[in-house]
């Protein structure tokens, strides 16, 4: 995998007098996660919400307003709102929020940081764009997380491991000194990954598993220890795409 490398210049100044206008996607329970941790962290206005849900115009999620779909992110740019929020979470699989950030990129939209004022986070860890790390998250000294990286809740990753792109490590989870993930995999809630072991892109980790040895793309796997998981085709690896 290759090294995330730092933000650009263009990051936007968030100790600025003025908050920055910013418009999240999604509205369910992981955006009301999200939104709190901007408002703890601070140096944004929230405009509002887009979620392609139907009939939930004019509702509100912790105050902010839903607008309607992300039909209205060409308006909102064209309006002066070029910051976004990713508020979409993962069960498993990862690619809704994969999407939703192609989609953010293709309209010149910049995805915000979240970073909650609970996380640690080493200064000798290098972050990518849009990452998300939530309340109790630890970041360790040498880490290296890419772009659209979420650290959920209370999750550790330690020294020296390898964050790939679009990556979700879930509440609680643990992942000790030199691990590796690739692009777009999911580590579940408190699940454990020895030293220096490799997930592979797209991969799954279920909640609880203990991982003792290198994880293939597109394999799922759970258990103590965790072992590849049948699917009622018979097939030992890829999940469905939803």
């Amino acid at each position: 995998m290759t090294s995330p490398q730092p933000l650009s210049a263009a990051r936007p100044d968030r100790s600025a007098a003025a908050p920055i206008p910013v418009v999240g996607i999604g509205a369910g329970g992981h955006a009301r996660v999200v939104i709190d941790c901007l408002e703890q962290a601070g140096g944004v206005a929230i405009r509002g919400l887009l979620d392609s849900s139907s009939g939930r115009l004019g509702e509100t999620v912790l105050g902010i307003p839903i607008l309607g779909g992300d039909e209205l992110l060409e308006r909102l740019s064209a309006e002066g709102v070029r910051y976004a929020f990713i508020g979409v979470g993962t069960a498993k699989n990862t690619l809704a929020r994969r999407r939703v950030w192609d989609q953010l990129r293709m309209l010149s939209f910049e995805v915000v940081e979240a970073l909650h004022p609970a996380a640690i986070l080493s200064r000798h860890a290098v972050l990518g764009q849009g990452v998300t790390v939530l309340a109790r998250a630890v970041i360790n000294a040498g880490a290296a997380l890419g772009d659209n990286v979420l650290i959920n809740t209370g999750a550790i990753v330690e020294h020296d491991c390898r964050i790939a792109s679009h990556v979700h490590i879930a509440t609680g989870a643990l992942l000790a000194g030199g691990v590796t993930v690739g692009e777009g995999a999911f580590v579940g809630a408190g699940a454990v990954i020895k030293p220096g072991i490799d997930i592979g892109a797209r991969a799954v980790v279920g909640a609880g598993a203990v991982v003792t040895r290198p994880v293939p793309a597109d394999c799922i796997v759970a258990g103590v220890p965790a072992r590849p998981q049948q699917t009622k085709e018979g097939s030992w690896t890829i999940r469905a795409a939803s």
